[in-house]
């Protein structure tokens, strides 16, 4: 069995992490990271900027649309009474329209997809100094994010909740935001 470099990677530095915390040397603990990223008050605020984006991208797509079934209907209601040239014509604005969909559907999902990525990047960057203050408070080493590369949690260590807690009293206080 072939390994990839990154899977063999994560596979070691957990068997690391375990024999260490094993050994009493190091702490481990989980962080849910797609807790942060999309449960935060923070995270909403910033992605309702995304929602907003994908409501703006999405209005030229629908109409787009609208153009093609428009096209769709002109073809079934009237195409076996156009004549063979009027009905080649018909499909071939359906054909320049349905091209036109698909070009503004992949660019606006490309548009959106890079605004996400961007906005999950903030909300990391903004998440940062909660983590550090939890991890220096409770002297931990090591902190696993990814839960696909674990198999049981113990509560005790996850401190997703705390983190959770910290940000949420910042953003009330309002020294934290998504501006």
């Amino acid at each position: 069995m072939v390994f990839s470099a990154f899977p063999r990677l994560v596979f070691t530095a957990i068997l690391l992490a375990a024999s260490l915390a094993s050994a009493g040397q190091e702490k481990v603990v989980y962080l849910d990271l797609e807790l942060l990223l999309h449960e935060t008050k923070v995270a909403r605020q910033l992605l309702s900027q995304l929602e907003a984006l994908v409501a703006k991208e999405d209005q030229p797509i629908r109409q787009k649309l609208e153009n093609r079934a428009q096209l769709e209907q002109i073809l079934e209601r009237d195409g076996a009474k156009m004549t063979e040239n009027q009905r080649n014509e018909v499909i071939a604005q359906w054909e320049v329209a349905n091209r036109e969909y698909e070009e503004a559907f992949a660019l606006g999902h490309e548009i959106v997809e890079k605004k996400r990525i961007e906005l999950l990047g903030v909300i990391l960057e903004k998440a940062g100094p909660f983590v550090e203050k939890v991890i220096n408070e409770k002297d931990i080493s090591i902190v696993i994010t990814d839960k696909n590369a674990l198999g049981y949690v113990n509560q005790r260590a996850n401190i997703t909740e705390e983190v959770f807690l910290l940000m949420e009293d910042a953003f009330e206080k309002g020294t934290l935001s998504g501006n």
